[in-house]
This record gives C-alpha cells, structure tokens and sequence, in this order.
C-alpha cells in the first residue's frame, strides 16, 4: 500500500508532458497550474492514481481523444482559465468515476451531443461558467444520471433552455 500525496508543480516552466512516467504513480492531488503545457496528448496520464488533477490558468488549447485514458480514481478535474474552445466525444474517456467537472472560463462555444461521452454517467458537478457558450445540443446532458450541479453562469446563450433539461 503506498501512501498517497499531494504534488503541486504550480508556477514552473512545464512546457511538455510527455516524458513524465507516472506509471504507479498515487495522488491525492496532482497540481501543474499555471504553466505553459498548451497539449494534453493521448494516455499521457497511463497508470496514474489520483483524487484530483488541476490543469488551472494553462495555455491548453486542446486535449487529444482518450488524453485520460488509464487513470484510476480520478474523482475531479480541473481545466478551468485555459483556451480550450471544443469538446470532442473522447476526450474525457476513461474517467468513470469522475464527480467534477470544472472547465470554466475556457473559449467553449458550443456543446454537441457528443461532447461528454457516456463514461461520465457519476459526474455530479459540472461547471461551464465564463465561457462562450451560444449552443447546446438537446443531447449534450442526455448521459448524466447524478449530475447535481449544472454552472452555465456568465455564457452567450440566448436560446430557450426548457428543450434541454426535459425528462
């Protein structure tokens, strides 16, 4: 049983990933904000055991399909005060038991059916606030089944909301 701990790599010059082994790696919490990573590449986080992975006040513009693909546990994730401005299907694969969501204030203008895969049916708080949200698909919340917490604060939407949330 190894212990787990909480690494915190905030405010460093990280530019890349990718030659990080984290293989057995466990966390409670594994923190990167504020550095210049602007790609999180598929599988980067193979093997890793973490409670929460903070990605806060980044330059990501965008994340590869299954980038999450093989991390055990993970419970939050945050993204938010980067670039990210779409969602794509797998994105966000492999994260079963995630419960947060925070992509706040990013350049999001849009949520398709597909942008949040069925995978994420525990996600309980989702936070989308301060983006440029003007669409949503009818679907885009169609896989979440505990979803409590829904923040679309501060968007561009303009269209009635009643045709998402019915059911």
């Amino acid at each position: 049983n190894q212990i787990r701990i909480s690494l915190k790599l905030d405010k460093n010059q990280i530019k890349s990933l990718e030659h990080i082994n984290f293989k057995n790696f466990k966390a409670n919490l594994l923190s990167f904000e504020k550095n210049s990573i602007e790609l999180l590449t598929k599988k980067i986080f193979n093997n890793l055991t973490a409670d929460h992975l903070s990605f806060k006040y980044y330059q990501i513009v965008n994340i590869a399909e299954f980038a999450f693909l093989g991390i055990k546990q993970l419970n939050k994730l945050s993204l938010s005060c980067n670039r990210i401005s779409d969602l794509k299907a797998n994105q966000f694969k492999g994260l079963d038991e995630l419960k947060e969501l925070d992509l706040s204030y990013n350049l999001i203008d849009y949520l398709e059916s597909n942008s949040f895969n069925s995978k994420l049916q525990h996600l309980e708080n989702l936070f989308l606030q301060g983006n440029r949200i003007r669409f949503i698909n009818p679907n885009s919340f169609s896989y979440f089944r505990e979803l409590t917490h829904l923040d679309l604060s501060d968007n561009q939407l303009v269209e009635e909301l009643s045709v998402y949330f019915a059911g």
